[in-house]
């Protein structure tokens, strides 16, 4: 997983540090006020405890803003073939299955075969309503929104964290 931090919250960011390796610990240490959460598959966790890990650590090192890019469930279909990114950071595969892993937070696990690589992987989707209520009631003082994927073509969606203001 990558972790933009230090991206100053203004309509011209400026980048300071890319970090790849497990975000919770990266956001349990860095002083960053904006973070962005991005994968090649997204935020892809597959238990419940990492979403609550996530909550707690925002809740011990507030921030001014945290974007976390998504997979979105509802936009993954069965059986179909879904194509992402554009030129050589494009990616196309075919769902195959799906289960619900944490009804609480709406995450599924998605199986699906890439063509490349031609391999099978099981990634994290969320329902977007599920996990946007579910943050929001766990973050009290803060705004969760639900926004479309940082990339338009991609099967996600993207959640934004910030503090209320009085």
């Amino acid at each position: 997983m990558t972790c933009l931090t230090g991206v100053r919250c203004q309509s011209r960011p400026q980048l300071e540090e890319v970090v790849h390796g497990d975000i919770l610990d990266v956001l349990a240490e860095t002083p960053a006020s904006c973070v962005a959460i991005s994968c090649r598959i997204s935020a892809n966790w597959q238990q419940g405890e990492q979403l609550a890990r996530l909550v707690e650590v925002i809740l011990r090192h507030p921030r001014l803003r945290i974007v976390i890019d998504a997979c979105d469930v509802e936009r993954l279909p069965l059986s179909t073939r879904i194509v992402s990114g554009s030129g050589r950071h494009q990616l196309a595969w075919q769902t195959l299955s799906r289960h619900m892993l944490e009804p609480e937070w709406g995450m599924h696990a998605v199986h699906w075969r890439g063509e490349k690589p031609d391999r099978p992987a099981w990634v994290s989707a969320c329902e977007p309503a599920t996990l946007t209520r579910c943050l929001a009631r766990q973050l009290p003082g803060h705004e969760v929104r639900c926004l479309p994927p940082l990339i338009p073509q991609d099967p996600g969606f993207t959640l934004v964290i910030t503090p209320r203001t009085p």
